[in-house]
């Protein structure tokens, strides 16, 4: 079977780093590789050819500064998603129309417009404040909007604020260069204004406050980029922590190319939804379980299923194919992501049974080790429910004394479910749970 994704070496690097700081190098040269490096210098090049005329230089930003904010937004996502090189820049970039960067820039506009009303009534020192505290807030606003928060969530300084503080150091340092530059730009486009577009085109285009402009426009580029990836890393490790809610699906450009796989998805779902429409929910989910895919790409087969799923509010499909992915995860070893799927599904019912025992043993012990407690503390109680009885059911006990003693620090409850649990001689842990048992006594004697 071919894999989904080959995990490259950039890729390797974002997911292995244990902080911010670790991963400075390569975050500083993403804005530099592949897609990125084009999109920057192509692009501060035609800011230059059009710098001749403020007319021209302002429809040359309306209509590209959609496109490129797309794309900031797919750097968020795909780093979101543990890549660590540009995604490709498409025609989806000119033509996606699913408003995040109108959500965005509705923000900075309405913030900025407190800061611009305050610098117009010589309120100069308090207008650069509120300017340079909303550019501080804007990155935090990107991720809200990225992760389809509602308006009253991202325009809310509260909200945003609250993220910023929470996000760390990383964070704050390069959220605070941002807000400093662009402050200080509008401040002097401020005092100069048009004249800068005093003289004949050719003088204008030759002249070094072009060429300075140039220079600006694509360090504003790579900034930002800078800046999606860095937000994108945040995100990955820590959405928890943050509480943001891991996205849907993970998306690529070599993903969306594959029109045999969609094709094959697409006259799949054709069928489950004439099921479900007929209100024919067994047949629906008969249809579905019954298809095992193309034979490669199964990790995009899966995902993209799952999204349907969940597109299609359908309790009963949703943690079906839920279920599917959840097990392909494991096999794959990917269980970052197969517990995230578990997550989603929790959310919707709290009864959600990921897969077989050993599979929910093994996620309990995913989730407890990277540390996602209360993912943890969400799959072990019902599976501490449904199988008593079972031999999972010792592994689940001792997954819950190591929370207790490592996270807790209750040794004392820990020896209680230890004491309580009824092992049966022929089982292999007999003798680990023995052991334990009378460590956590002469612990708790000493």
């Amino acid at each position: 079977m071919a894999p989904a994704r080959h995990i490259s070496e950039l890729d390797r690097k974002l997911i292995e780093a244990d902080s911010i700081w670790s991963y400075l190098p390569n975050l500083l040269l993403y804005p530099l590789r592949g897609v990125s490096l084009f999109v920057i210098m192509f692009f501060g090049a035609l800011a230059w050819a059009f710098s001749i005329s403020i007319i021209i230089f302002s429809i040359y930003l309306l209509f590209f500064s959609v496109a490129l904010l797309h794309y900031f937004f797919s750097i968020l996502e795909n780093t979101i998603y543990g890549r660590g090189s540009p995604p490709d820049l498409g025609s989806s970039e000119f033509f996606n129309l699913d408003g995040r960067p109108e959500k965005l820039t509705t923000v900075a506009f309405l913030y900025l417009t407190v800061a611009g009303i305050l610098f117009a009534n010589e309120f100069h020192a308090l207008a650069n404040v509120i300017g340079a505290i909303s550019f501080f807030l804007l990155p935090a606003c990107a991720v809200l909007v990225a992760v389809h928060e509602p308006f009253w969530i991202y325009g809310n300084p509260y909200h945003l604020a609250s993220f910023a503080l929470a996000a760390g150091p990383g964070y704050w340092l390069f959220a605070g260069i941002f807000a400093i530059g662009a402050t200080f730009v509008l401040d002097v486009l401020a005092q100069t204004g048009i004249s800068v577009w005093e003289g004949s085109p050719a003088d204008l285009l030759f002249s070094p406050r072009s060429l300075q402009s140039m220079v600006v426009f694509m360090f504003t580029l790579y900034f930002s980029y800078l800046l999606a990836h860095m937000l994108g890393f945040i995100i990955h490790h820590r959405h928890e922590e943050l509480n943001i809610k891991p996205l849907v699906r993970a998306k690529s450009g070599d993903e969306r190319q594959n029109d045999d796989l969609h094709d094959h998805i697409d006259r799949l779902w054709n069928r489950v939804d004439r099921a479900i429409r007929s209100k024919n929910l067994e047949e629906a989910k008969n249809i579905l379980m019954r298809d095992e895919g193309p034979g490669e790409n199964l990790h995009l087969y899966h995902e993209e299923l799952f999204e349907r799923t969940c597109e299609s509010k359908v309790g009963l499909l949703i943690f079906n194919q839920g279920r599917r992915l959840i097990d392909f995860m494991v096999r794959e070893k990917r269980f970052d992501r197969a517990l995230d799927i578990v997550e989603l599904c929790l959310d919707k019912t709290t009864q959600f049974e990921a897969g077989q025992p050993e599979v929910v043993v093994k996620l309990a012990n995913m989730a407890l080790t990277n540390h996602r407690y209360a993912l943890f503390e969400r799959i072990l109680g019902p599976a501490m429910e449904w199988y008593v009885g079972k031999p999972e059911f010792v592994d689940l006990v001792l997954l819950k004394t190591r929370y207790l003693v490592d996270v807790k620090s209750d040794e004392t409850g820990a020896l209680a479910e230890l004491e309580r649990l009824d092992v049966d001689r022929s089982h292999p842990l007999k003798a680990k749970v023995e052991g334990l048992i009378n460590a956590l006594r002469n612990i708790l004697n000493r």
